[in-house]
């Protein structure tokens, strides 16, 4: 979740931005870069408004529908097929 690069956003016009490191997240979003609406995507995931990933203290912590379980399960099965 710290290290790497894992987050992506819309920008306005709709085209996808990233990857970016979570520290670089976290900045833009303290200084006021990031609307409630941004869509964000945490990975491989699905892209959810900001608000509904972090209803408060955003990047702080995992996004509310990561289960860290699930991503540890992708990553192994990721390995698995590179090997």
């Amino acid at each position: 979740f710290e290290n790497g690069s894992c987050w992506y956003y819309k920008d306005p016009s709709g085209k996808v931005q990233g990857p970016f490191s979570t520290q670089q997240m976290r900045n833009w979003h303290q200084v006021g870069y990031f609307k409630n609406e941004l869509p964000i995507r945490f990975k491989d995931g699905n892209f959810y408004r900001l608000d509904h990933l972090y209803p408060e203290a955003p990047f702080q912590s995992l996004p509310h529908t990561v289960d860290p379980r699930a991503q540890a399960a992708q990553a192994v099965a990721q390995a698995q097929a590179q090997a």
